[in-house]
């Protein structure tokens, strides 16, 4: 009779000890989206397969964020930025990790309604970071156009 209420005990235990862990896991999921829609505007994009998804912080002039390029079976890369306003153009460095290897390079944004265009322009390499040759030459309207969607 003894192992036979151990066994319920343990058993109880069990199951408490599970329920509780997952209402762990689903309080850290909520904090993790509702900590992403206070700290930032979240923006997506996708063409064919690939997708950018971006979260940006501004304060005043300066900008910092989240930046994430999601390519279909092609090196990914994840890291944070941080730049300046300039009118409707974000420029920033971008500081990432792709295949284990982190890098650092200039991005620009153009800030159309609650669309983010990506530019592109030639760079060069200045003291292991890649930066746009003329900044005054960046085009935008590149395959990517984030949309403000809602954080998650």
């Amino acid at each position: 009779m003894k192992t036979f209420l151990s066994i319920i005990l343990l058993a109880g235990i069990a199951v408490a000890c599970n329920n509780n862990k997952s209402a762990e896991k689903v309080d850290q999921q909520q904090t993790l989206s509702e900590t992403k829609t206070e700290s930032g505007t979240c923006y997506l994009g996708t063409s064919g397969k690939d997708s950018i998804r971006m979260i940006v912080r501004k304060d005043g002039e300066l900008v910092s964020g989240e930046l994430d390029y999601l390519f279909y079976e092609k090196d990914k890369s994840r890291g944070t930025f941080d730049g300046r306003m300039k009118g409707d153009t974000l420029f920033a460095d971008y500081i990432y990790s792709s295949e284990g290897v982190q890098s650092t390079r200039e991005i620009a944004f153009l800030r159309s309604g609650n669309t983010l265009i990506e530019g592109y322009a030639d760079a060069m390499e200045i003291d292991g970071k890649m930066t746009f040759k003329n900044p005054n030459k960046v085009k935008f309207g590149g395959s990517f156009v984030l949309q403000e969607t809602e954080c998650k």
